[in-house]
This record gives structure tokens, C-alpha cells and sequence, in this order.
């Protein structure tokens, strides 16, 4: 996850990241509080665990589709046929 999304997270628009790193941020306008290394990085942890749980949350949608679709008699070959 990168800190250009943190800060976007965290409300700040007008920024230039360099390197994914704190010291990279340019400031293109000097906000009134500039957050932390820390609050940026909580951010990034937070969207990271935000990220997987959507992941989890489509694939957990997807067995049950497939589960749904073999309870109605599809095969296999039926649900790669439908790409699934």
C-alpha cells in the first residue's frame, strides 16, 4: 500500500510523494498540521487489512456462488464454462 493513498486517506490533496518514503513528501501546499510518520504508516496498515478483508470478501462470495450453482446440479465443467 503506499503512502500517497495514506495521505489521500487522511484527507491531504496537495502532495507530491517520492519513493514511497516520509521523507519523500513534498508538500505542494504547506498544510496547517503535517501528520506523522506514525499516523501515516497506521493509515497504510489500515488499508492494507481494509484491502485483504475485500479480497477475503470476494472470495468467500465466489465459493458460495460456485456452491450455490453445483447445489443446482452445474458441473465442474458448467462453471468453467461460465468462468467461474
Amino acid at each position: 500500500m503506499s503512502i500517497n493513498k495514506a495521505l489521500v486517506r487522511l484527507g491531504y490533496s496537495e502532495f507530491v510523494v517520492r519513493g514511497n518514503t516520509y521523507d519523500g513528501i513534498e508538500w505542494v501546499v504547506q498544510p496547517e498540521t503535517i501528520p506523522t510518520e506514525e499516523e501515516i504508516l497506521n493509515m497504510v496498515n489500515q488499508l492494507e487489512v481494509l484491502e485483504q478483508q475485500e479480497l477475503d470478501a470476494k472470495a468467500a462470495a465466489r465459493e458460495s456462488a460456485k456452491a450455490k450453482l453445483a447445489a443446482l446440479g452445474l458441473t465442474v465443467s458448467d462453471l468453467e464454462a461460465l468462468g467461474l
